[in-house]
């Protein structure tokens, strides 16, 4: 990946957007646990959980 579609890449992801190239596939989306940084979505139990969650719903939906 070029550098400037990695930064287009990450500012869309900053901004809440889902990138147009992010695969070949419209089943796609962006999700916010509110409160949680990056790192913390590894170990914060309510963190995890609600990852957890959400990835389960939408891999059932989507696969």
């Amino acid at each position: 990946m070029s550098r400037k579609k990695a930064m287009r890449t990450l500012a869309a992801v900053i901004a809440g957007e889902v990138p147009y190239w992010a695969t070949g596939t419209q089943d796609k989306e962006i999700y916010q646990i509110k409160g949680a940084s990056h790192i913390r979505t590894y170990w914060v139990p309510e963190y995890v959980d609600d990852a957890v969650k959400k990835l389960n719903t939408f891999f059932s939906k989507n696969l």
